[in-house]
């Protein structure tokens, strides 16, 4: 006998007392003990044991694994089908975008003009467009302005008339990938960008990337790209 607790069926036990002629005379003078012992046997040779609970017999129609089986199907096809946008298997879609960067003068492409009793950053051509459609000039500030034809021109200007301690921001365009985005299919990144529009810039387009010595990746990807399918569905007789 083990140190853990054994459950027995009390059901199991009332039929053995009750049709079992083992259980004749249990408690009954001198074929007590021998009745004892025919109990404590059949305990141990697991006559009174529950039966193993039944597993549920989960059939496919329960969870509607025929759809999911028809997705994996088409995703597939579109797997196989769509461009691989130059990159190597297994290959994913991201969102690429662009952003504005500090640079060094020699590389700027934009410049951007930092007013420190504003606290602010300002695209230095907007920041001038802005000025001269909102403010009043004074006569010397309008002759000035008018003259105004180059960076150097403008900083010279703003520190003049705006903000003495005001300075330019060299920067230049730099793409970059969108955090939390990931696609298997350039398809879904497009419509991604599509409906989420407001999210990005105007020049946001999908990025094709390699998921470079990722081993799991790879053979799931292999797996959607070559796995049979169909038969699954053939097999339940559900081919679409």
């Amino acid at each position: 006998m083990t140190d853990k607790p054994r459950l027995i069926d009390a059901d199991k036990l009332i039929k053995w007392f009750a049709h079992s002629p083992d259980s004749d005379g249990f408690l009954e003078g001198s074929t007590c003990v021998n009745s004892f012992n025919s109990l404590t046997d059949a305990i141990s040779s697991g006559l009174f044991d529950p039966d193993p609970p039944q597993q549920p017999d989960i059939q496919v129609g329960e969870r509607n694994w025929q759809e999911d089986i028809k997705f994996l199907i088409e995703l597939q096809k579109e797997l196989n089908s769509q461009a691989n946008d130059c990159q190597a298997s297994p290959r994913f879609w991201t969102v690429g975008d662009y952003k504005w960067v500090e640079c060094l003068e020699d590389n700027a492409e934009r410049y951007y003009v930092y007013l420190p009793s504003a606290g602010e950053s300002y695209e230095i051509d907007s920041y001038l467009l802005d000025i001269k459609e909102d403010e009043e000039f004074e006569a010397d500030e309008q002759t000035e302005f008018n003259e105004i034809d180059c960076e150097i021109s403008a900083i010279e200007w703003i520190q003049k008339y705006r903000d003495e301690e005001a300075y330019l921001i060299p920067t230049k365009k730099e793409h970059f990938i969108r955090e939390n985005t990931m696609f298997l299919t350039k398809a879904e990144a497009k419509q991604h960008i599509e409906m989420n529009h407001y999210h990005y810039t105007d020049e946001a387009h999908t990025y094709a990337m390699t998921a470079w010595r990722a081993p799991k990746v790879e053979r799931l990807v292999k797996i959607l790209n070559e796995f049979d399918f169909q038969a699954l569905l053939q097999d339940k007789g559900d081919t679409p």
